[in-house]
């Protein structure tokens, strides 16, 4: 059976100190069968009790996930323009195709859906305190904001340069969406729960998930997300590890073969 070295089992025990609401939860797979492991400053404790994370930007892997679903089923192609499927866009203008989208290669700045000052305020944020931050998702995009950024933003018809970009993940989702004809939530949801078959893991916050906690030990509570957030594509999964790590064997053997095309090389 294999084990955590003591080197790791020290390093998970340092990010454990003094921090008397952790559940760090460690998970891995080997020979096909995966172990967890919870620890809190006391060291390692029960692992049968499961929790409930968000999982953040692990997120957009599901989204585009979905993605591959949809074009091995001819629902779409990577080579799609955006303006495809939001029909309420200007005509005669250039708008990102998925895959470009799908890449970070899109050209949309990595602030986006906030504004440089909206930015800059959660980067000091998190460098002095972050309290606020923790308790607000600052997150919140609706379908006219969304058109709004999408028509201000002039790109080219070219591969710009590798940028992160919660926006260019939300609006696949907001393309999947109308695909489904259900939206993005129900739609993932649906993914999740049916094809996947991860019956812990869903979108938004629920009560079974773990809170957050500031510097201080300070309860601030989870981000919260719903339909109407149409950043959600990009960031609004929570999740077990025993559900993340069926969801990892799911695509290392690849046994939906529509997967496959997540773990090609495009750029």
């Amino acid at each position: 059976m294999f084990e955590i070295s003591d080197e790791t089992v020290r390093l998970i025990n340092k990010t454990c100190s003094g921090k008397k609401n952790l559940k760090l939860t460690v998970g891995y797979l080997t020979d096909n069968q995966y172990v967890i492991k919870i620890y809190n400053e006391s060291g390692e404790i029960d692992s049968s009790k499961k929790y409930h994370y968000e999982i953040g930007s692990i997120t957009k892997t599901f989204t585009i996930s979905l993605l591959s679903k949809y074009i091995s089923e001819n629902k779409l192609t990577l080579n799609d323009s955006i303006q495809k499927y939001i029909k309420e866009l200007k005509e005669d203008t250039y708008y990102p195709t998925l895959l470009r989208l799908a890449t970070h290669s899109s050209g949309y700045s990595g602030s986006l859906p906030l504004n440089k000052r909206e930015y800059f305020k959660i980067i000091l944020g998190l460098i002095f305190d972050g309290s606020d931050l923790n308790k607000n998702n600052p997150l919140h995009m609706d379908f006219n904001k969304m058109k709004m950024l999408i028509e201000r933003t002039k790109l080219k018809e070219v591969d710009y340069s590798w940028k992160y970009s919660n926006f260019g993940i939300s609006l696949i989702g907001y393309v999947l969406g109308t695909v489904s004809g259900k939206g993005y939530w129900d739609t993932m949801n649906d993914f999740l729960h049916n094809k996947l078959r991860l019956k812990d893991t869903y979108l938004g916050t629920s009560n079974n998930n773990l809170q957050g906690y500031d510097r201080q030990n300070n309860d601030c509570g989870n981000w919260q997300w719903d339909k109407e957030n149409f950043i959600s594509p990009a960031r609004a999964v929570s999740s077990t590890a025993e559900d993340l790590l069926k969801y990892a064997k799911i695509n290392m053997y690849e046994d939906k073969p529509y997967l496959s095309s997540c773990h090609k090389k495009t750029r």
